[in-house]
């Protein structure tokens, strides 16, 4: 996504396949067995992560980000206020997890925004955004 590794993990009823993205460890063998239509389900997400899925995160976290921030403006001062601009610079893809159905969760570091919280967001089979959440 932004040269940073990535966790990605695939949840089926049988198993699990986690792949970071770094060099591989000693309990690790990628799953070769991944078909082209699987493949093209991770493109489909992994797409869907760098343009709406930020869009999604402004809008489900954009004013609370600007109150955290202001509260540490009157604290500490001088800082600029949050831009919309600033918050998609901030967050920063850490997580995707496929379910069976097709849907997805994804989560983003918060840039610190909200002092070391993750953003988390749900997608449907149909890249619909069910939810969206500010965890840690």
């Amino acid at each position: 996504m932004d040269g940073k590794s990535v966790h990605l993990a695939i949840e089926t009823p049988e198993y699990e396949i986690a792949y970071t993205g770094k060099k591989k460890s000693k309990d690790y063998e990628p799953d070769r067995s991944i078909t082209a239509s699987s493949r093209a389900a991770i493109d489909k997400v992994v797409e869907f992560c760098k343009g709406p899925a930020i869009d999604a995160l402004v809008a489900f976290h954009l004013e609370a980000a600007k109150e955290w921030h202001l509260s540490a403006q009157e604290s500490s001062g001088g800082i600029a206020p949050l831009s919309e601009e600033g918050f998609r610079s901030r967050v920063s893809l850490e997580s995707i997890t496929l379910y069976p159905d097709g849907g997805a969760e994804m989560w983003y570091s918060d840039g610190g925004m909200f002092w070391g919280h993750s953003l988390n967001l749900t997608i449907d089979p149909s890249m619909k955004v069910v939810d969206s959440g500010m965890h840690g």
